[in-house]
């Protein structure tokens, strides 16, 4: 009986045995036929995971990339402009400004960013070399029109509560410096229609309109200066005077020599306009720099150039002109040789501009030529 039972037992083992190895005979195929048909059994959590640390990190990254925008500094565009970056540039002052303006609205930073593309527009004008100088000037005054849109809109919703925090010298402090900001920003928009219109009408605007414009611009900004005792005032006093001294310039660089005859009276209206202020700029540098100091000689630059420039005219005063133009110069090259000295390159183009004005004097009484000239865009003044 015995033996029996331990037949049983055995045949029982073997067949539990059998069945383990079915099973995982089983198995081993179905994971078979899973590989063969791209499912794999047991990877979709894997995956899951894998697509889930994916976009953490993306978002991380776009984090990172928002925070970058959010800290831009607005004046970083000068040193990718200097090494000719222009696109870069606009990409990221774009991008930065969007991002602000997204999360906190038409912000002073927003203004800030708006004015440095202007700048950025500006910057590319001066050196472009493909003829489009005139669209880089209007794309730079929409730019700085936009900055001083906001920045109106912001010094306007400044209140005047006090409580015991002081929070009204808090708001003066804070309108000081976004008027001093808008000023900035008029200079700027000011200076490209002046830009705009040196080369004639264009599709958004005819030239007279940007003079017009620009002269409104320029004189604005040199009031809120004054009125703040700004250290910069000169600058905005000398930038009005440019814009009478562009406009008298177009008409006298024009290719109609009947035209410039018909309005020697305009420029020289214009032209003494601009001497006015260029002389009151000059006299603002001597208060603050001195007589030495390169902005007081840049500014007697100009205001010989001016006269040079008169004396180009076909009219009666032209010996007059030249006269006061070459008193200007030799008393520019004294300073000049004093400072710098007579090797200097500012020196020896004094040098040229005087031997030009004696050659003119010499040749005053023959016919003059046609206008020829044609003034820089590169900077409030050409020295």
């Amino acid at each position: 009986m015995k033996e029996a039972d331990d037949d049983k037992g055995a045949t029982l083992s073997s067949a539990l045995g059998r069945r383990r190895q079915a099973d995982e005979q089983a198995l081993a195929e179905q994971k078979r036929l899973a590989v063969q048909q791209e499912q794999p059994i047991g990877t979709s959590s894997a995956q899951d995971v894998r697509l889930s640390r994916v976009a953490e990190l993306e978002a991380e990254q776009e984090k990172v990339k928002q925070a970058e925008l959010l800290a831009l500094d607005a004046g970083c565009w000068q040193e990718m402009a200097e090494q000719g970056l222009f696109q870069k540039a606009e990409d990221l002052l774009t991008s930065a400004a969007e991002l602000e303006e997204n999360v906190s609205g038409q912000t002073e930073r927003y203004a800030m960013l708006m004015h440095s593309l202007g700048a950025l527009y500006d910057f590319r004008s001066n050196v472009d070399v493909t003829g489009q100088q005139q669209e880089l000037s209007l794309s730079s005054s929409r730019f700085a029109e936009c900055a001083v849109r906001v920045l109106r809109t912001l010094t306007s919703n400044i209140g005047d509560e006090v409580d015991a925090n002081g929070s009204q010298i808090a708001s003066q402090s804070r309108r000081k410096r976004l008027t001093d900001y808008l000023a900035k920003s008029l200079l700027m928009r000011g200076k490209s229609l002046c830009n705009t219109a040196l080369d004639g009408d264009c599709q958004d605007t005819t030239a007279e309109t940007a003079f017009d414009d620009a002269e409104q611009d320029v004189k604005e900004a040199a009031s809120i200066r004054e009125e703040l005792h700004h250290s910069q005032l000169a600058e905005a006093v000398m930038a009005v005077g440019y814009v009478f001294y562009c406009r008298a310039c177009r008409v006298l660089n024009s290719k109609d020599a009947e035209s410039v005859v018909g309005k020697i009276e305009f420029m020289e209206q214009n032209y003494a306009y601009a001497l006015k202020h260029y002389k009151k700029s000059l006299n603002l540098y001597l208060q603050k720099v001195g007589e030495e100091h390169t902005d007081s000689i840049r500014m007697r630059c100009n205001i010989a150039l001016v006269y040079n420039v008169m004396s180009r005219m076909p009219c009666e005063s032209r010996l007059e002109y030249l006269s006061e133009a070459e008193m200007q110069y030799q008393q520019v090259l004294k300073i000049q040789e004093k400072v710098f000295g007579k090797r200097h390159q500012r020196t020896q183009r004094i040098e040229i501009d005087l031997k030009d004005v004696a050659q003119r004097k010499s040749q005053l009484y023959d016919p003059p030529p046609l206008p020829s000239f044609a003034p820089s865009q590169s900077c409030f003044g050409l020295y």
